[in-house]
């Protein structure tokens, strides 16, 4: 039997708690923001902000790091959030955008 599945369902169950452990490591870090500042920009609890930074959510950062250039679309992305250019929504569709354009590269 054939399963139906949308390209963002393995995205969005694997790929995205990375993604945004990694936007509120930067948020917090390199933007100085509080915890609840970034819960706001992103649309997510403070709570959920305090298991991100602490580990306990989006643990396979290492595989999306390994993403060609996604350093920097994560850092354009930030920037967007920042500057109030780009919901918490919107910038995770952008990542997965990117996300499955480049795995189309790499494997095709």
């Amino acid at each position: 039997m054939a399963h139906l599945k949308a390209p963002c369902e393995e995205i969005s169950r694997r790929v995205l708690p990375a993604v945004r452990s990694i936007l509120v490591r930067y948020l917090y870090e390199q933007e100085g923001l509080t915890q609840l500042q970034i819960a706001k920009l992103l649309g997510i609890s403070q709570s959920s902000v305090s298991r991100y930074l602490n580990s306990q959510r989006g643990l396979s950062q290492r595989d999306i790091l390994e993403i060609p250039s996604i350093d920097e679309k994560l850092r354009e992305t930030v920037h967007g959030i920042v500057e109030g250019k780009l919901r918490g929504e919107e910038a995770l569709c952008s990542i997965c955008q990117y996300i499955r354009m480049m795995s189309r590269e790499v494997s095709g």
